[in-house]
C-alpha cells in the first residue's frame, strides 16, 4: 500500500514539474513550426517568445524562412537549448532584440548563435549561459557582438574579468550587466585608448572590489558618461571616488545596498560627486560616521544601517543640506528613544519630501514634523509602536497624501474626520483595536466607501481585529456590529431633567434631615428643663 501512495506521488511530482517546464505547453511564437497547429489561429506579429519549453537544438528546418524576416525581438529563455546551427540567426534580418537566457548548456554554442548575426541587433541578453573568460575572449576575438548594440547583460555567468577594451568597438553601447556573477572580481581598463559611452553598469552580488579609479594609462577616465553604478553585495573603497578627479562627475545613481565599505565610512565621504541625485547605503557595514551630503539628492536610502544611530549634534544636522530630498527611506535606524524635538532637528529641512519610509524603528509616537511636510504622498510607518496619530496628519495639511501605511501599531481606533481625502491605500491591520463606540464611525466610513473589496484597505476580514473588551478578543472587526441602541448618545434634556431631579431629591433629603434633626433637638432640650424643674 505505501509502494502504491509513493509510486502516485511520483507521477504527480513528475507530471507538475513537466507543466512548470513548459514541455507539452505552446509557445508564443507563430514562426515556430512544431507549434505552428497551436498558432495558426494567431496572426503572425513581430515577437517570437519561447519560455520553458525545451527545444534541445536550434535548427533551421524548425522554423518559417520567411517569417523569422519580420521578427524584432526574440526570446528562448530556459529552452535547453544545447546546440545552436551555425548561423542560425542570419535570416532574422529585422531582430533588434535577442534574449538566450537561463540556457545553461549552451556554452561555447553561443559563437555560433552570433555568427552572420544581423548587425542591427540593439539588445542582447546572455544570462546564466555558463559563459567563461575564454568563451569572451573568442566573441571578442571574432568581433561576433554587432556594433549597433546599446544593451548587453551577461548575468550569472562564469566570468572572472572583464577587458573594457573588448567593447571598444561598441560605440553605441550604453548599458553593461555583470551582476550576479560570483567570481566575477575586475574591470580591466588601462589597455582603452578612449573614452567609452557607457551609462549603466552592474557588478551588484559578486566578488568585485572597487579600489582604482576607471582611469586608462594616460590618466584618462574610461567612463565619463556613467550616470548609475550598481555595486550592491559588494566591496568598496570610498576613498578612491572622494578625490576631485574621481571620474563619476556625471554619476547620478549610486547604489552600494549590503556592501563591505572595506576603508570605512565617515562625515566627508561622497562630498565630491556633485551630480548625486540618488544613494542607496542600506545593510552596509564600517559605517563610522553618517555622512553629510552637499548635494541635490532627490533620493536616499539608509534601512537596516549597521550603525549606532543616536541623537548627538552630527546626527541630527545629516540632512541639513539636503532640501531638495523627494524620497527618504530610513528603516531598523531604531531611534526609539528619540524625541520629538529631535525627530523634528532631523527632518525639519526635508519640506519637499514625497516618500518617506521610517518603518521598523520602534516609534512610540508619529513625530510632529511630519506635519509641516505638506508635499508628502507616501507615509510608511509600519511596525512601530505608535498610538495617536490623528491630529498629525490631516485632510486640510496633506492634499497631496495618497498611500499610508501603519500596520503593526498601537493604535486603537480611528478618527474619519481627520483622514485625507485623497487617500488610495490605507493599511492599518495588525493594530489592537479597541472595539467600543468610538470606533464604529471608523466602521462605517469604510462600509460607506465600498472598501471591503477595494485597494483602500486590504484584507479587512483577515487582518482586523478587536483586542479590547476581552470578550471580544481576536474578534475580525467585520464581525463587529454594534447595535445601533448601543451607541446612541443621551439626549441633552433627558440629562437637564434627570440632574434636576437628582438636585431636588438632595434638596429634599437635605431638608427633610435639617427638619429631624431640629425636632431631635426641641424634645432633647424640653426633656432637659422638664428634669431641672422636678
Amino acid at each position: 500500500m505505501d509502494l502504491f501512495i509513493y509510486r502516485i506521488i511520483a507521477i504527480v511530482y513528475i507530471t507538475l514539474i513537466l507543466s512548470l517546464n513548459g514541455e507539452n505547453q505552446p509557445s508564443k511564437c507563430v514562426c515556430y513550426k512544431p507549434n505552428s497547429e497551436h498558432d495558426k489561429e494567431r496572426p503572425a506579429d513581430n515577437k517570437c517568445e519561447i519560455i520553458n519549453h525545451i527545444i534541445g537544438e536550434l535548427k533551421f528546418q524548425d522554423f518559417d524562412e520567411h517569417c523569422v524576416k519580420g521578427l524584432e525581438t526574440v526570446i528562448f529563455v530556459n529552452t535547453s537549448i544545447h546546440k545552436i546551427e551555425e548561423g542560425f540567426f542570419s535570416n532574422f534580418t529585422k531582430m533588434i532584440s535577442l534574449n538566450m537566457s537561463q540556457n545553461q548548456n549552451i556554452g561555447p554554442g553561443i559563437k555560433d548563435a552570433l555568427y552572420r548575426i544581423n548587425k542591427k541587433l540593439e539588445i542582447l541578453k546572455l544570462d546564466n549561459i555558463t559563459m567563461n573568460d575564454e568563451i569572451l575572449l573568442e566573441i571578442h576575438t571574432l568581433a561576433l557582438f554587432p556594433p549597433s548594440l546599446h544593451t548587453l547583460s551577461l548575468r550569472e555567468n562564469k566570468l572572472t574579468t572583464f577587458p573594457m577594451q573588448w567593447i571598444q568597438q561598441l560605440t553605441n553601447l550604453t548599458s553593461l550587466d555583470l551582476s550576479q556573477s560570483i567570481h566575477f572580481r575586475h574591470i580591466e581598463v588601462h589597455d582603452v585608448n578612449k573614452s567609452l559611452p557607457l551609462t549603466n553598469l552592474s557588478v551588484a552580488f559578486t566578488g568585485f572590489f572597487l579600489k582604482t579609479l576607471f582611469k586608462n594609462e594616460s590618466g584618462d577616465c574610461v567612463l565619463p558618461s556613467l550616470a548609475y553604478f550598481n555595486l550592491e553585495r559588494t566591496f568598496v573603497n570610498v576613498s578612491t571616488i572622494d578625490v576631485p578627479d574621481n571620474c563619476f562627475q556625471n554619476l547620478t545613481h549610486l547604489i552600494i545596498k549590503h556592501s563591505i565599505f572595506e576603508d570605512g565610512l565617515y562625515r566627508n565621504s561622497f562630498r565630491y560627486l556633485k551630480n548625486l541625485k540618488w544613494l542607496s547605503l542600506s545593510e552596509t557595514f564600517n559605517i563610522y560616521q553618517l555622512p553629510v551630503m552637499n548635494m541635490s539628492l532627490k533620493g536616499l536610502e539608509m534601512n537596516n544601517l549597521q550603525f549606532n544611530f543616536y541623537p548627538s549634534s552630527q546626527n541630527l544636522h545629516i540632512f541639513g543640506n539636503l532640501s531638495s530630498l523627494e524620497h527618504l527611506e530610513i528603516q531598523s535606524l531604531n531611534p526609539g528613544n528619540w524625541s520629538d524635538s529631535s525627530m523634528s532637528d532631523l527632518l525639519s529641512p526635508l519640506q519637499n519630501l514625497k516618500y518617506l519610509d521610517a518603518s521598523n524603528n520602534n516609534l512610540s509616537f508619529m513625530p510632529t514634523v511630519i506635519s509641516t511636510m505638506s508635499k508628502l504622498e507616501t507615509l510608511i510607518l509600519s511596525n512601530n509602536s505608535i498610538g495617536v496619530w490623528h491630529s498629525i496628519i490631516s485632510g486640510s495639511q496633506h492634499t497631496h497624501l495618497r498611500t499610508i501605511l501603519l500596520q503593526n501599531n498601537e493604535i486603537e481606533f480611528v478618527d474619519v474626520r481627520y483622514l485625507p481625502q485623497n487617500v488610495t491605500k490605507l493599511d492599518l491591520s495588525g493594530n489592537p483595536f479597541l472595539c467600543t463606540c468610538d470606533l464604529v464611525p471608523f466602521l462605517i466610513w469604510v462600509k460607506e466607501n465600498h472598501l471591503y473589496t477595494a485597494t483602500l484597505i486590504k484584507e479587512w476580514g483577515t487582518h482586523y481585529f478587536c483586542a479590547l473588551p476581552w470578550n471580544m478578543r481576536n474578534l475580525s472587526l467585520v464581525k463587529f456590529n454594534p447595535k445601533p441602541t448601543d451607541c446612541q448618545p443621551f439626549n441633552k434634556y433627558v440629562i437637564t431633567a434627570m440632574v434636576l431631579c437628582c438636585f431636588m431629591v438632595l434638596i429634599v433629603f437635605v431638608t427633610n434631615v435639617v427638619v429631624c434633626y431640629k425636632e431631635r433637638t426641641k424634645k432633647h432640650n424640653l426633656k432637659i428643663r422638664y428634669k431641672m424643674k422636678v
